[in-house]
């Protein structure tokens, strides 16, 4: 590449070797990445105009004070202050002992000074310096990457984080868009293409980008001047490709994005991928219950009390559900999958025990700030978005023979149970226009411990973005015959025998408690320990022998059944709406608060199965206790026998699921590291 430098600007005055003029006569963005090898810190700056910032001069000043080199790309417009630069810091250079004013109050001043940097303005031809050109040289020679890159004298537009978000509303309707990747061409971008580099931090990681589309007219002076804005608006809200980096309050341990834009910004890229699945609420404080275990609230400051619904009002939902599902039977929608009907129910208000996703980030956000409804927000709450992956990434490995703790248990976890309503979709237009997805049978609790990632912000408008057909008369556009069917239901009082709903509806599983507890803390690592150890003790049949493993398994799964470990599963006596008879109607609704049973009978099983009196197996096993709220884990003396070791680890192995259930699940976390650790010594 050739270019022209100028050593000589003015007739009688020579220009240090720390200041160059260099005219362009090929693309600019090819020059800087040719010019100037050196290690030294390297700006690259595109000045506009004239119209330089208070900021922009103080950057200029104590850049070349630091020793950094400058490289200023000059736009025609900017005539006045290029040359003055240049001047007054050759000026500087010349003799950096004595203070030049640059433009008051701005000046280079000897007692700033750590070390000269070194300014290189690049200008186009034909652009007036007011210099006499001579001892023209060519150079070419690699550049270090800049460290930073600047657009100065742009016109500032007040641009937010909203405008940022909603660049595409500036482009015609149905333009055709350019992918990132078309940075290459030639022709104009559009918005929506502007919208996707800035998204990308494609700007960022490529400093000259943006001063070659300006060169090769692919964006014009408002779009660059938005591009310049946008990059400070970024880097001040602390939005980089690393993430956030800004400054967030705090909300249960996790940041809080001052608006929903910031938040759809940031995780912009896991709209892209189809693993994950979103859920927005209004309030971070509800809980992720589908609306038939949905209880009532009441608000102490910031928390929110949750009162679960009572047998009678499930059952009451229940009715009013089976009743809108047999309404459909005088409809087009007769001939569909109860799964399917079940999800037009969910659509048209009716409890049921499905839970609302979307594969959209954007449609979540819109739910999450009030379905488009101003009034259904509240400055200052805080709103959520739950995000989760569709993959089982929480359900241990089971080895052939072991017992599998979730199927033993009854539990559902890491098999998210999403339903397919491909073929509803065509009849409800608006379950595919929100991207729909139902998740059923969690717990609650248990879902939002397997949440992905909880993202939270600060509530001030509804979100909507009728472009992308993001809207409440878009996706929440009604289908009249199913509103009024839904309206002769909402008051419903018949009565229907639980045994003749559809499956969906019948093995609806009722409250009750578990042995995760109502924290569900450690839930991930004490599955996979607790899978762990089933599985070990599993692998000690050929030291202790098969049939004493068999005995000891069967201790086990009884434990696992007769422990009622969730009134959910289909061990409870009363687990499902299926189950419940008219007498059981009649009786106290606290029959069906299941309680886990006392671990006594499994573990007096295990004291028969080492041949120890019950005195003496407790008094190994007392110390692991939940009472015993501080303590560490007790190696026990099993005198060789690894029998006795065996049913002594099985022994705490329960004992830790009731710390699950009562104590929290770091203490559990400590017992199956315990019991682990035995019986590897039971193996060797």
């Amino acid at each position: 590449m050739d270019f022209t430098t100028i050593d000589r600007w003015a007739p009688e005055e020579t220009m240090t070797s720390l200041t160059r003029v260099i005219v362009c006569r090929d693309d600019f963005y090819d020059l800087v990445r040719n010019i100037e090898p050196t290690s030294k810190n390297k700006v690259v700056i595109l000045m506009r105009t004239d119209a330089l910032s208070v900021n922009d001069w103080q950057f200029l000043v104590k850049s070349l004070l630091h020793g950094d080199i400058l490289i200023i790309y000059v736009n025609p417009p900017a005539i006045v202050y290029p040359p003055l630069l240049a001047n007054k810091w050759s000026a500087f250079t010349r003799n950096p002992h004595q203070e030049v004013s640059l433009l008051p109050p701005y000046g280079f001043r000897p007692e700033e000074k750590h070390e000269l940097g070194k300014l290189i303005l690049v200008i186009p031809p034909g652009y007036q310096m007011g210099a006499n050109m001579s001892e023209v040289q060519t150079y070419s020679g690699p550049i270090q990457p800049p460290k930073d890159y600047r657009i100065m004298g742009f016109t500032r537009m007040g641009l937010s984080m909203k405008d940022l978000y909603f660049l595409h509303h500036r482009d015609p309707v149905h333009e055709e868009q350019l992918s990132i990747a078309a940075g290459g061409g030639s022709r104009p971008l559009s918005w929506e293409t502007i919208r996707s580099i800035l998204l990308y931090d494609s700007v960022s990681q490529n400093p000259l980008l943006t001063a070659a589309y300006y060169h090769h007219r692919r964006v014009n002076d408002v779009q660059l001047d938005t591009i310049a804005e946008a990059m400070e608006v970024l880097t001040r809200e602390g939005i980089t490709s690393r993430g956030y980096e800004g400054k967030t309050e705090e909300a249960g341990g996790k940041p809080v994005q001052p608006t929903i834009y910031h938040l759809l910004w940031r995780c912009h890229s896991w709209n892209m991928d189809e693993k994950y699945l979103f859920r927005g609420q209004s309030d971070s404080r509800w809980r992720q219950d589908s609306s038939i275990y949905r209880g009532h609230l009441r608000y102490e400051g910031h928390n929110a009390i949750h009162t679960p619904p009572d047998l009678r009002e499930i059952l009451k939902r229940l009715c009013r559900t089976q009743t809108f599902l047999d309404k459909l039977q005088t409809t087009r929608f007769r001939h569909l999958p109860d799964e399917n009907k079940l999800a037009i129910a969910q659509h048209y208000g009716m409890p049921t025990p499905l839970l609302d996703y979307t594969r959209s980030l954007d449609v979540a956000a819109f739910f999450a700030t009030g379905a488009g409804d101003q009034n259904r927000i509240f400055a200052n709450d805080i709103g959520v978005i739950y995000i989760v992956d569709r993959k089982p990434l929480m359900r241990p490995e089971v080895p052939e023979g072991a017992i599998d703790m979730i199927e033993s248990s009854g539990l559902r976890i890491g098999d998210i149970d999403s339903i397919d309503f491909s073929e509803v979709l065509e009849r409800v237009g608006r379950i595919e226009r929100q991207k729909g997805v139902f998740i059923e049978g969690f717990d609650s609790y248990l879902l939002q411990r397997l949440t992905t990632k909880v993202l939270y912000f600060r509530q001030t408008e509804t979100f909507q973005d009728t472009m992308k057909g993001i809207d409440g008369r878009t996706l929440m556009d009604n289908d009249q015959e199913l509103e009024d069917i839904a309206a002769q239901c909402q008051n419903s009082t018949n009565t229907i025998n639980p045994g003749t709903m559809c499956e969906l509806l019948g093995r609806v599983k009722l409250p009750g408690d578990d042995f995760f507890g109502s924290k569900g803390l450690y839930l991930g690592q004490n599955l996979r320990k607790a899978q762990y150890v089933l599985s070990e003790i599993q692998e000690c049949e050929n030291i202790v022998g098969t049939d004493f493993v068999r005995a000891l398994a069967e201790v086990l799964s009884r434990h696992f059944s007769e422990a009622r470990i969730t009134a959910r599963t289909s061990g409870a006596a009363v687990s499902s709406v299926q189950h419940i008879s008219k007498t059981d109607l009649k009786s106290s609704e606290d029959v069906y608060r299941m309680k886990p049973s006392d671990v006594q009978p499994a573990l007096l099983e295990l004291a028969k199965l080492a041949h120890m009196e019950p005195s003496e197996f407790e008094e190994v096993i007392a110390p692991h206790r939940p009472k015993y709220v501080d303590f560490k884990y007790q190696d026990f003396d099993y005198r060789g026998d690894k029998r006795q070791a065996l049913a002594v680890a099985a022994a705490i192995f329960v004992i830790g699921l009731e710390h699950m259930r009562t104590a929290g699940g770091a203490e559990a976390h400590r017992l199956f590291s315990g019991v682990e650790a035995t019986l590897f010594h039971i193996q060797r």
